[in-house]
């Protein structure tokens, strides 16, 4: 989902973007496409890995967990993917030469959220990435409030990457 939103930077970068601008194609339509490419890859993704989890449990248990189950858990995911994503527009928008961390910031996510309670760290720490907002359903109830936040926020950043890039002019480095 990221690399969706990120390849636009790559475009800029290649000197592409001038070229695609100067014909009939706003700023503005043009980020929307990235963007909207990043978000619809950041709900497709984890609904097909929990396809192919039922898939994978269909075939190795007798009678395999539903499939609700694991819809569900993918789910819950894809307003913090998209926190990601809109975060990835705000830099491009706003900070281009600075969209490597994005990066950076996933790679901090993916480690808190996977060591930051074995390493013993506070649980405040795991709400410093949108992953930190959802629920696990196995042991917790769906918190709605939550997720309504994660994707308003998404859509926050979003239109702010898509107001930013339209108001900046292109780099070409």
């Amino acid at each position: 989902a990221l690399l969706c939103v990120l390849r636009l930077r790559g475009e800029e970068r290649e000197g592409r973007l001038e070229a695609v601008l100067a014909g009939s194609v706003s700023r503005t339509a043009y980020m929307r496409c990235y963007l909207a490419l990043g978000l619809a890859a950041g709900a497709a993704v984890p609904l097909l890995a929990a396809l192919g989890f039922y898939a994978g449990s269909a075939g190795v248990m007798g009678e395999p967990l539903p499939i609700g189950f694991f819809l569900s858990n993918a789910a819950a995911y894809i307003p913090a993917i998209w926190v990601a994503v809109g975060l990835a527009a705000v830099l491009v928008g706003l900070l281009p030469r600075l969209t490597s961390a994005c990066w950076a910031y996933l790679g901090y996510a993916v480690f808190i959220q996977f060591f930051g309670r074995v390493l013993g760290m506070p649980g405040w720490i795991e709400k410093t990435t949108p992953f930190g907002f959802v629920p696990l359903l196995i042991i917790e109830d769906v918190s709605w409030p939550a997720l309504a936040l994660l994707t308003l926020a998404a859509a926050a950043l979003s239109a702010a990457g898509v107001a930013a890039f339209h108001r900046r002019d292109a780099l070409t480095a």
